[in-house]
């Protein structure tokens, strides 16, 4: 995959609504649920462990740079992210990141986003 500087890159990522008595909103990210199963081993618990959000906005990248280095190392991406919330705000601030271009086009190049979990969307329309 050819990555060039001003290329930019929309994913899908997940999004939990928060609300409390002061405001309410997006937060990018997941919740994590566990729950307990049978004892294994003297008192030792196994735990099913499943991740979830409300709705899935978009996470943002453009390429800002591609730097070559000398020698063995890995060439790198200097990279902007942004995050879009379901709703198509924008209130979150741009973050400036760097990356192998090994793992640069193994997030770009995945269907799903470019967060490492596996996650269930529980409502697709509304929060």
């Amino acid at each position: 995959m050819d990555i060039s500087v001003g290329q930019i890159i929309e994913k899908p990522y997940p999004f939990t609504f928060f609300e409390d008595e002061f405001s309410s909103g997006w937060n990018p990210g997941c919740k994590k649920f566990e729950q307990e199963g049978p004892e294994v081993f003297e008192g030792h618990c196994l735990t099913d462990i499943s991740f979830s959000c409300d709705r899935e906005g978009l996470i943002v990248l453009e390429v800002l740079s591609v730097a070559r280095m000398p020698g063995r190392y890995m060439d790198r991406v200097i990279y902007s992210k942004r995050y879009v919330n379901p709703d198509g705000g924008e209130d979150y601030k741009k973050q400036v990141c760097v990356a192998t271009i090994k793992k640069f086009e193994s997030w770009i190049g995945s269907p799903r986003s470019p967060i490492p979990i596996d996650y269930e969307v529980l409502d697709d329309e509304a929060a």
